[in-house]
């Protein structure tokens, strides 16, 4: 199982690894508070039953999770920080390859979502009402400076398959 309260979740395209995320946990000070998390479990899908196989460390508060259609990269987005943590996948080997900054720590990123062509991602950010357009260049993520407006604290995303449109949610 993982510990405390999972979050989201990403199916690898072939099947064979999850990747859960987890954007709080008790508060060792105060059992009665919940604090900003930053783990990521790997879980293999292939072994019976289900097992974690490896705990990943992305950035406060880690929430929406996505992997490319390729199967070789994820994104995190870290609501209590105002960043993403970008994940290479070989197999079932996760190895986090850095963080990118979206804005403030109050900027809330929620989710990331990718084009069908695995070259842009698109984050929420519930704290500022925007959404941030990732450019990726084979592993490579860095944030354009587009930034769009879909009504008031835009939380989970999704694109078409054809990648023409994309729907947000708003809290």
């Amino acid at each position: 199982s993982v510990a405390g309260p999972p979050f989201s979740v990403a199916i690898a395209p072939d099947e064979s690894i999850a990747l859960v995320t987890a954007a709080e946990k008790i508060d060792p000070k105060d059992p009665a508070k919940r604090i900003p998390d930053n783990r990521v479990s790997v879980i293999d899908l292939k072994a019976s039953p289900p097992r974690v196989i490896a705990t990943l460390e992305a950035g406060a508060g880690a929430a929406g999770v996505s992997i490319n259609r390729a199967g070789n990269l994820a994104i995190v987005a870290n609501r209590a920080e105002g960043t993403v943590s970008t994940f290479t996948i070989s197999g079932k080997t996760v190895t986090h390859t850095g963080k990118i900054k979206l804005g403030d720590a109050t900027s809330g990123p929620s989710h990331v979502v990718f084009t069908p062509d695995d070259k842009r991602a698109l984050v929420t950010r519930d704290g500022d009402n925007g959404l941030t357009l990732l450019a990726i260049d084979g592993g490579k993520v860095s944030a354009t400076n587009r930034t769009f407006y879909a009504g008031l604290r835009p939380y989970g995303v999704d694109i078409s398959p054809r990648g023409d449109i994309a729907v947000v949610a708003n809290i």
